[in-house]
């Protein structure tokens, strides 16, 4: 009888192991759970820097292209502004070429008044 008490107690200490060690997988298993959902929260935020990474590189494409339209306009604004130069350099010559008919004519109507006076 006193064989069959120290059975039943080792049966016992054993079943108590059995539980400890299922109570320590349940814990284990409980972190691996935490565990898991952070590393898929981890993956969501990766994600959505991945995605902010990609809308930046497109933002950064587009103004490099708005920079390249920026550049073409100022180039085409120098040269309209110096179109101008360009154009009173004409003007002046113009006037100059007019000032001078203008001059001519006065004396054709000098040449002109002296001659009708002598008539």
């Amino acid at each position: 009888q006193m064989h069959l008490k120290q059975k039943k107690n080792e049966v016992t200490q054993l079943l108590c192991a059995v539980e400890k060690k299922d109570l320590d997988l349940d814990e284990i298993e409980t972190k691996l759970s935490h565990a898991e959902m952070e590393l898929a929260s981890s993956n969501n935020k990766v994600k959505e820097l991945q995605d902010e990474l990609e809308g930046t590189a497109e933002v950064i494409e587009y103004l490099g292209t708005i920079q390249d339209e920026l550049e073409e306009a100022n180039n085409e604004v120098r040269r309209i502004r110096l179109q101008p130069k360009h154009k009173d350099k004409e003007v002046t010559q113009l006037l100059d070429t007019v000032e001078k008919k203008d001059s001519e004519i006065e004396e054709i109507r000098a040449k002109l008044c002296l001659a009708e006076m002598e008539l």
